[in-house]
């Protein structure tokens, strides 16, 4: 393979920090999943950190770690669905006064 026809799987170059960071971020919120807040934190935290990841790496295109910051947003999503979502719930049905 040539330099030319070097596709984007085979790039070298640097880590975008901030796409490492938002995993280190949705790791660590899978991690605190015992502590509703603070992994529900840990989670938007990740999600900022892809986010801006992601605007970087579509302006500076020397940058890698495109999915590295996917894989931050989903750990982050599937995060806030097994924490926050049962929270909200309980809050709701608490609040109606429902009985069961």
């Amino acid at each position: 393979m040539n330099e030319t026809s070097e596709t984007a799987l085979h790039r070298r170059g640097p880590v975008d920090g901030r796409a490492i960071l938002g995993l280190v971020a949705a790791v660590a919120s899978m991690a605190l999943i015992a502590l509703p807040l603070l992994a529900v934190a840990a989670a938007a935290v990740a999600i900022a950190l892809a986010i801006s990841s992601r605007s970087r790496l579509r302006s500076r295109p020397e940058l890698r770690g495109a999915r590295v910051g996917v894989a931050a947003m989903l750990l982050s999503i599937v995060t806030l669905c097994l924490t926050a979502i049962p929270a909200l719930l309980s809050v709701i049905i608490v609040a109606t006064g429902a009985k069961f």
